[in-house]
């Protein structure tokens, strides 16, 4: 490594700062940090030298890039002293003792964070909410650690990590920066093959390599394919490649290179030699909806954008064309994944460390009520327990879905296949699921092959089992998939084989993944001309690569489309997001999710029966509701609960004892008055009334007292029994005299109505007519409120 690396200056410092507090560095990308700081830990005698070192980089790509370059500047074989550890890539061994990993290798095994002597977490500028979390969690333990980035506010950092701070600065080459046209419209990725060939048209052909920042592998490809080798060395880089494959978009060529890359490129590594960038304005980030977490394809935030066209000026002047419009406004700043997604892991981690998440010093603390949907989910999921005391726990449940490297919805569809019995099929659905892109997969499925031709459940299981895609883009997510796969057959400790065609039990398991997670069950509803589905949140529209679309305009008898199993939804975004697809589902009956237990049961309709076979009996007309959209409706004898509220129907509607409700209502009326009055000063005695409940509840509650469960046993009931308790006996004579319910004056009935906020009454006719007030001697004193009496079509004031 060349001395005259600008990070070399903070070596002597860092070595005096890192034995007594954490330290904070900022340094401009290509200053050597990612390497050179794990490097001083590693040989410095009488620090960490000879210690157990980990450093966290936020993706697999540069995680195994860093780990290369470190090996090979030590002279190190990788995966002897210096090492590092992926998902499914695993190049360590007893003698490591510089581990390179991603942030969830570390958080899938916590123990590790007590093994290491020194963390360094590199990249924190990108506020993932892992790295966030492990950033807590190390400044509450007290332990030594390093933090790095190239653009974060390094002395906020420090403060918060009770630290010092150590930057660096490099010179930086001017950047020319060049818009695609003068418009204010946002970063798009409509006609983007093109643009990109006429940006390239725009470069001098003699500048260097062309690094072009593109939001996913798909377009990574696309743009490959519509580009061709005649515009000099395709290397597409991303985090699906092997690290023989990243090695080439990372080493100079002889030729020209045009570098695809993700967002990878945009911080984590330098690539020697580029002097132009084409930047598309497009990411793929995460967002949280309905307890999910879901990838939309977002415009880049300015800050993003001017870190993607400062890698154009490395080592000299540079070119950055944008691909959209210089009047377009972006957001100034990436929002911290905090505060835009699912904080379901982050609870579960916290569970299993026994660490309340209110209590850890985060550098923006999450969203009080993004914690509470978060702890309610996992409860509902059955992997913690939420107690008023103390932090969350896991449950014998949640024990067996932490060691899964899972969303926690995928980790429970496996637990739940498990008591079903459809694990074989769990397992390699949720393997693709568990792919950032194994949805592409479903595409390449042949149909004559599928049972269901419709359903993406089917299709990416027969994929995993006997598919033979052809793009890269495929081949890496099987890959990836099919390693998952065997990796889940271990934890369960079933035999490592792979079953053939799709599905063993197709509704088994689709009634499997609705125990697991019911709000993945969306019904359909017609909107003008389209057809949305929901699960009681935002509608949703399927997606035109979703296998089921063929059936929404389908005019086949049994093809209409009546609900979906979601299994993946997109965002789509122009800045903020306005529409969710759904891009794979299974399609399902109502009546499906009906017998699958889904939704409410409510009882719409109580009767006593004239007809056989029910004659004489009380019955019921149960609907099951779910979204709003009724999914069955049967007529039964009730039982339990339905049983006690068809009484009350009843009771209420007048079909059962009809003379007892207006008694029942009088009693209630009394003792609520009796209850306000007894709140007033002037009315102490009657304190001793309580509120009474509302008569249908009242009923509901007395009659459970009863232990009524059936319609048969209303023959053991009297009227008496539906009759609620009145005002007790020594009151209700006072009551009667001067608070009364009605007044009859003979040729006028009124209904008197109590206010005694305002300490008034109001008579009300409600037989008979007056053109005139009564006299006031004809009226109870009702004392210490005002009256107010109707006659002539108003309300007079009674004066005494």
């Amino acid at each position: 490594m060349p001395p005259e690396l600008p990070i070399e200056a903070l070596r002597g410092q860092f070595i005096r700062e890192i034995s007594q507090r954490p330290v904070v560095i900022t340094a401009p990308t290509g200053t050597g940090k990612s390497t050179q700081v794990p490097r001083w830990l590693f040989q410095e005698a009488g620090v960490f030298s000879g210690r157990f070192i980990i450093v966290i980089q936020p993706r697999r790509v540069a995680a195994r890039a860093v780990a290369a370059r470190i090996a090979e500047l030590e002279g190190e074989q990788l995966g002897g002293k210096i090492g590092y550890r992926v998902r499914d890539d695993d190049r360590t061994s007893k003698d490591t003792r510089l581990l390179v990993a991603t942030p969830g290798i570390l958080l899938a095994r916590p123990a590790l964070l007590s093994e290491a002597d020194v963390v360094v977490l590199d990249e924190l500028h990108e506020r993932r909410l892992d790295t966030d979390l492990l950033f807590a969690l190390l400044v509450k333990s007290g332990a030594p650690f390093v933090a790095m980035s190239a653009t974060m506010d390094g002395q906020a950092v420090a403060e918060a990590a009770r630290g010092v701070h150590l930057h660096v600065a490099t010179r930086n080459y001017p950047v020319a920066i060049e818009y695609y046209d003068t418009s204010a419209d946002l970063p798009s990725p409509e006609a983007l093959e093109k643009r990109i060939k006429q940006a390239l048209l725009r470069l001098p052909s003699q500048q260097g390599d062309v690094l072009v920042f593109l939001p996913g592998k798909g377009e990574i490809e696309r743009v490959a394919s519509a580009l061709g080798s005649e515009v000099g060395e395709l290397c597409p880089l991303h985090g699906g490649l092997s690290l023989k494959e990243q090695a080439r978009a990372l080493s100079p060529s002889g030729r020209r290179r045009i570098i695809l890359s993700t967002n990878v490129a945009e911080t984590s590594l330098t690539i020697e030699g580029v002097r132009a960038v084409i930047d598309s304005g497009l990411v793929r980030r995460t967002n949280y909806h309905n307890g999910r977490t879901y990838l939309a394809l977002s415009p880049v935030a300015l800050d993003s954008a001017d870190q993607r066209s400062g890698r154009a000026g490395r080592t000299a002047p540079g070119h950055c064309i944008r691909l959209w419009g210089s009047q377009a406004r972006l957001r100034v700043e990436t929002p911290p994944e905090i505060h835009r997604e699912d904080l379901g892991p982050l609870v579960l981690t916290c569970a299993a460390l026994e660490v309340a998440p209110e209590e850890l010093p985060f550098l923006d603390s999450p969203k009080d009520y993004a914690l509470v949907e978060a702890k309610r989910r996992l409860s509902e999921l059955g992997v913690i327990e939420v107690s008023s005391e103390g932090p969350p726990r896991l449950t014998q449940t949640g024990r067996e879905l932490f060691g899964l490297p899972l969303d926690p919805w995928l980790s429970r569809v496996l637990i739940e296949a498990k008591n079903t019995g459809c694990l074989d099929d769990a397992i390699d659905l949720v393997s693709v699921l568990e792919q950032p892109h194994g949805g592409v997969l479903s595409r390449s499925a042949p149909d004559e092959q599928i049972a269901h031709h419709t359903c993406d459940a089917e299709a990416l299981v027969y994929m995993l089992r006997e598919g033979e895609p052809q793009s890269s883009g495929e081949r890496q997510a099987l890959r990836e998939a099919r390693a998952t796969a065997q990796r889940l057959r271990r934890a369960f400790q079933l035999p490592e084989r792979s079953l053939k065609g799709g599905l063993s039990d197709r509704k088994l398991l689709l009634a499997t993944l609705l125990k697991a997670d019911p709000v993945c069950a969306h019904v359909a509803r017609q909107r003008k001309n389209r057809l949305v589905f929901s699960n009681g949140g935002t509608e949703l529209e399927v997606g035109r690569n979703c296998r089921v679309s063929p059936l929404l305009d389908s005019q086949k008898p049994g093809d209409k489309l009546e609900a979906l199993v979601v299994l993946e939804t997109h965002g789509l975004s122009t800045g903020a997001l306005h529409k969710l697809i759904i891009t794979l589902a299974s399609p399902v009956s109502l009546a499906f999710l009906s017998a699958s237990g889904l939704g409410e049961v409510t009882v719409k309709q109580a009767r006593i029966s004239k007809t056989a076979p029910f004659k004489g009996k009380v019955v019921v007309t149960l609907e099951r509701s779910y979204a709003g959209r009724v999914l069955s409706t049967t007529e039964q004898e009730p039982s339990g609960h339905h049983a006690r509220q068809a009484l009350v129907e009843l009771f209420l509607k007048g079909a059962l004892y009809p003379a007892m409700k207006k008694e029942a209502e009088r009693r209630l009326t009394r003792c609520s008055l009796a209850h306000a009055l007894g709140q007033h000063a002037d009315f102490q005695h009657f304190r001793t009334c309580s509120e009474p409940p509302p008569l249908a509840d009242w009923l509901l509650q007395h009659l459970g007292t009863l232990g009524v469960e059936s319609g048969h046993d209303l023959e053991l009931l009297s009227k008496s029994d539906f009759l609620p308790p009145d005002v007790p006996a020594e009151l209700s004579p006072e009551l009667e005299e001067r608070f009364p319910l009605t007044v009859d004056l003979g040729d006028c009935l009124y209904g008197v109505e109590y206010d005694l906020k305002k300490r008034q009454a109001t008579l009300s006719i409600l037989r008979g007519a007056r053109g005139k007030p009564p006299p006031a001697n004809y009226l109870p004193r009702f004392e210490g409120l005002r009256v107010f009496v109707e006659a002539g079509g108003s309300f007079h004031p009674v004066r005494r």
